[in-house]
């Protein structure tokens, strides 16, 4: 997240990686998904 926001582009969390949906969240995550098909939504 750090690294997105660094560079200035929109940041996707996902909540089936090794970090929770809070940690995402606390480190600036724009939204948070729970499924692949939910990155189709954001395009």
């Amino acid at each position: 997240m750090e690294t997105g926001r660094n560079a200035g582009v929109f940041t996707v969390g996902v909540s089936w990686g090794f970090r929770t949906k809070e940690e995402l969240s606390e480190n600036g995550a724009d939204v948070i998904i729970d499924h692949p098909a939910q990155l189709l939504e954001l395009l």
